[in-house]
């Protein structure tokens, strides 16, 4: 297998369509490329079908048209079984993390029958949910506890930890950074480069914020309006932006953008000359 030919889509269009409502086109011919063992960005404003692109990978939904490739073979419309036994190799983790967890059971349950319906022992589940609960910085009593019962960032650690276990060929992360402080989120980052490189797994890393993408993702695709409209290497989309959209993201995302944001101010603001009149 080509490295580049990990996973596809090719010419995805997605329409939701609801009673009484008019149609939303969310994914506009959409074709994109994932790399074996690379974290990806995914990168765009909100209502730009980033998220959509990441349920349509882990196929949540089936793609009005287009097809999704999945080691070269098409996933896009197959169904029971087979898509039983493709959702092992690819999981999804989003910025709901509670939602991750059967409310009924532990964090620990949750992780051990999880392993159990793969195919797993019950000592070798518990042992490796453990083993995969430490290195997500979540401690045995925490395992004991509810997800509604922990913090936000010990829920996503867990949450994490438990789309890890089964060693998934790749991981979908949708906004798992949103409502986490700067140690929450440092260490969120650490546990991704470890799932990439110990093991050997591809992210699909899915958020608005390009900073937080760029410290963190070996590629970038940007969307806008259910379109890409720009992808390459990190550091080249990153020193060289040839779409203006992604000059806007980069430019808004720089701490001085922030700060006049967090003020009520426009960034243009910043650059006013006060000639006294």
């Amino acid at each position: 297998m080509e490295q580049d030919n990990f996973v596809s889509l090719q010419h995805v269009t997605k329409t939701y369509r609801r009673l009484g409502m008019k149609p939303c086109l969310a994914v506009d011919d959409v074709s994109l490329t994932l790399k074996a063992g690379v974290i990806t960005g995914l990168v765009g404003e909100s209502g730009s079908g980033k998220t959509t692109v990441g349920r349509l990978l882990y196929r949540e939904l089936t793609p009005d048209e287009g097809t999704i490739l999945f080691e070269g073979t098409d996933v896009s419309r197959i169904r029971g079984k087979r898509l039983k036994d493709y959702r092992k190799q690819v999981r999804m983790v989003n910025q709901r993390p509670v939602e991750t967890f059967d409310k009924r059971y532990t964090m620990g349950h949750n992780a051990r029958e999880h392993l159990r319906n793969a195919g797993m022992d019950a000592e070798d589940a518990m042992r490796v949910a453990r083993d995969f609960f430490e290195m997500c910085g979540v401690s045995e009593e925490e395992m004991t506890r509810f997800a509604s019962e922990v913090s936000a960032g010990t829920a996503q650690r867990a949450a994490l930890a438990m789309a890890m276990e089964t060693r998934p060929r790749l991981l979908i992360c949708d906004e798992v950074m949103s409502g986490l402080d700067t140690s929450q989120q440092k260490m969120v980052l650490e546990i991704l480069r470890v799932f990439e490189k110990e093991v050997k797994g591809s992210v699909l890393y899915i958020s608005h914020n390009i900073d937080l993408v760029s410290r963190l993702c070996g590629e970038i695709i940007v969307m806008q309006a259910g379109r890409v409209i720009e992808a390459g290497p990190t550091e080249r989309i990153m020193a060289d932006p040839q779409a203006d959209f992604t000059k806007r993201l980069i430019r808004d995302s720089r701490p001085e953008a922030l700060i006049a944001r967090r003020r009520g101010r426009r960034m243009s603001d910043l650059f006013k000359v006060d000639t006294g009149v």
